[in-house]
């Protein structure tokens, strides 16, 4: 027990209800990593004396280490209410609503502390992330440029810029501010794993690597530069050269997770370790479930029924740029054709049809379907991709979503749902199905390709995409009442100088169900 302790508890036994004695208790038993008895303390205080503004912001602060955002918010509330200009608490209030996911009540914190307290770089900054984790880079890019303009070598801020032009594709604008961040730390391992980020969206795999290579070396706890590594690996050499790099991956961040349990609190009134953790979610950051994705592939165990999202978008946003010619001139892509072949003899001569393309890419598929729409419809993950499909100028209305959740979203109704080398990414298919009947009209196509394989149901391959086979479409069709039109087997690509078969299967709503 520390001398100035033995003091305040002489004084609680002298005098139980000593709030000044009891609230400096809890300082000290925070500051010894004893959040459990801070919050009594700091409580108690409150109960007798709830008017001291200090009490409730380090009641908060207790929280804040102890997981209570709730808690936590309602007592810097409490604290700005009591004291207006308390521009540190409004700070605190600002990281305790974001922690929560409220990133409009956290932007509208920070912008009080700042207004409150002008010059004050810290609210500046976080209200710059804030804005940027709210998806509004162009407000992010402002902020972080008045803290620049108040603190010209505020390392985080240029990082801050980077991500936020990068989210905007501003990639030179992105490229110079994330430099200027290394230049100011060379050490700055999150700034080069930011950077080789920007270069892989551009295609510049080689000057990715080489920047990745340098974040690890400073930093080898860095989860997401093992799994950049990996991904621009795999792409290079295949799936089973980048597993090491992945298993690396999960190494680093258990590591990592265990250095933030070590480091979870900060004295009363320095809020450092809040702001880290919430800069630390800011960027091209790893993502985990992809690793343990990629893992589920050599290791044979936990393949899980689908791949992960984030995996498939950010795929597909470094890869939209050259989609198009990899796939229809290098791997020589045919469902386009496929299922214009398959759908033609079940659609009547002129007729117009209502069609919702589910994860058009860059829209081929909509391209080669133009002559027999009369709406079109397209939902992809990647917004890159839905950028160069609305340059084609075939489609009314695009989405960006995952491909159940539209459909279980969806309000309008179609009568052709169309899905060209979409289910590759999705194992278990029970959910699409009863998820696009209500969107078909009576009589409505269902059309699709996938991957083959002679047996089971589905199956996740060493290439990170998933097989059907044609008795699994089938059963699955008649759980949902589909009626099945036809299912043929063709050549959908090429990969590796081989021939990779496919069933393109069309079936049809014969009724209201």
């Amino acid at each position: 027990m520390s001398a100035a302790e033995a003091i305040y508890r002489r004084i609680i036994d002298d005098d139980p209800d000593h709030a000044e004695a009891l609230h400096w208790l809890g300082v000290l038993a925070h500051q010894a990593g004893r959040h459990d008895d801070a919050a009594s303390f700091i409580s108690r205080a409150i109960k007798i004396s709830p008017d001291d503004p200090a009490y409730h912001h380090n009641f908060g602060e207790v929280c804040m280490v102890l997981g209570r955002f709730d808690e936590a918010t309602s007592a810097f509330v409490r604290a700005v209410v009591l004291q207006p200009d308390r521009a540190e608490s409004y700070l605190a209030l600002g990281l305790a609503t974001q922690r929560a996911g409220r990133f409009d009540g956290a932007i509208e914190a920070f912008g009080h502390a700042a207004r409150v307290k002008p010059g004050y770089v810290d609210a500046h900054h976080c209200l710059a992330v804030a804005q940027l984790s709210a998806g509004r880079p162009d407000d992010a890019i402002v902020s972080a440029c008045e803290v620049v303009r108040l603190c010209p070598g505020h390392l985080h801020a240029f990082v801050t810029l980077g991500v936020a032009h990068a989210k905007l594709k501003q990639w030179p604008e992105a490229e110079e501010n994330l430099r200027r961040a290394i230049d100011l730390d060379p050490n700055h391992a999150r700034a080069y794993q930011n950077l080789a980020s920007v270069f892989a969206a551009q295609g510049r795999d080689a000057d990715a690597k080489a920047i990745l290579a340098k974040a690890i070396k400073v930093d080898p706890t860095r989860p997401g530069a093992y799994q950049g590594l990996a991904a621009i690996t795999g792409r290079e050499s295949g799936p089973e050269q980048a597993m090491p790099l992945f298993k690396q991956a999960v190494v680093a961040a258990r590591v990592q997770e265990r250095m933030r349990e070590m480091a979870t609190w900060s004295p009363p009134g320095d809020l450092s370790n809040a702001i880290a953790a919430t800069e630390t979610r800011l960027g091209f950051g790893p993502n985990m479930e992809r690793v343990q994705f990629m893992l589920s592939l050599i290791d044979g165990v936990g393949a899980p029924p689908v791949v992960p999202a984030p995996s498939v978008t950010r795929h597909f946003d470094q890869y939209a740029a050259r989609f198009d010619e990899h796939l229809v001139k290098n791997l020589r892509y045919a469902g386009p054709k496929l299922l214009l072949d398959a759908i033609g003899p079940h659609v009547p001569s002129g007729a117009r049809l209502d069609i919702l393309d589910l994860g058009c890419g860059t829209g081929l598929v909509g391209e080669i379907l133009l002559p027999m729409k009369r709406l079109m419809y397209g939902v992809d993950l990647s917004s890159n991709m839905l950028d160069h499909a609305r340059n084609r100028r075939v489609y009314d209305a695009l989405e960006q979503a995952e491909v159940c959740q539209a459909l279980e979203e969806c309000q309008p109704t179609f009568d052709l749902v169309v899905a060209g080398d979409v289910f590759v990414y999705i194992g278990d298919l029970s959910r699409v199905f009863r998820a696009v009947v209500p969107v078909l009209r009576p009589g409505g196509l269902f059309a699709f390709t996938v991957e083959s394989q002679d047996a089971g149901t589905y199956k996740l391959m060493p290439t990170g995409r998933y097989v059907h086979s044609e008795t699994y479409l089938r059963t699955l069709a008649i759980e949902v009442g589909l009626e099945v039109v036809s299912i043929s087997q063709d050549v959908l690509r090429t990969e590796r100088g081989k021939d990779v078969t496919c069933r393109v299967a069309v079936f049809r709503r014969t009724s209201i169900l």
